[in-house]
């Protein structure tokens, strides 16, 4: 038999290790992300509420005050507060209101995210991995949350440009993002 004498390329060893989760970490991650998702709500909810200077005033459902068809309202889902703010300003008040949840929505995404890159995708700590997905779960959430502001604020303001220009931007984001962790899995696989 002849000796094969020609390089051998090495085989990659370092490879990530695959992960069982069990029943238990999955149910417990579902009630994890609903837990977060309505904790987001509540706390986008109030902080639109406490820094929103449109804000006129807030009441509990029970307790209406008469200002006819001059306010408009936002009522919580999560509780029986409702927002008032003046129906003129309404356009000033919703441009608020998307600032303010991007301040809290769009660094949460980004640090889930870096959360789901060091866990799902370079592996560094395997046990953290089933937590990653609801606390991603929970972000997407946030966004999509978002996109409907934006879209709330664009159909109102700027029917056509700002549209266009929104989701040309988040399909710009969701397609980097996408390409990013797609590249990365690809190198650990070969």
């Amino acid at each position: 038999m002849k000796e094969n004498i020609l390089p051998q390329t090495p085989q990659p060893t370092s490879q990530l290790p695959k992960s069982k989760i069990s029943i238990v970490g999955i149910i417990l991650t579902i009630i994890l992300s609903i837990v977060l998702i309505t904790l987001g709500e509540r706390i986008i909810f109030d902080l639109n509420k406490a820094l929103n200077p449109y804000v006129e005033k807030t009441q509990s459902v029970n307790h209406r005050y008469g200002y006819g068809s001059l306010m408009e309202t936002e009522r919580s889902f999560l509780s029986k507060q409702t927002i008032y703010y003046p129906w003129v300003e309404s356009a000033n008040y919703l441009k608020y209101k998307v600032l303010i949840n991007a301040g809290f929505i769009v660094p949460i995404f980004l640090i889930t995210f870096l959360f789901y890159y060091l866990f799902n995708i370079k592996g560094k700590v395997s046990h953290l991995r089933v937590v990653s997905y609801g606390y991603l779960v929970f972000s997407l959430w946030m966004i999509i949350h978002l996109v409907i502001n934006l879209a709330q604020l664009a159909l109102q303001e700027f029917p056509q440009l700002a549209l266009y220009l929104i989701l040309i931007f988040f399909a710009t984001i969701f397609t980097v993002l996408a390409v990013f962790i797609q590249k990365k899995i690809n190198q650990y696989d070969q």
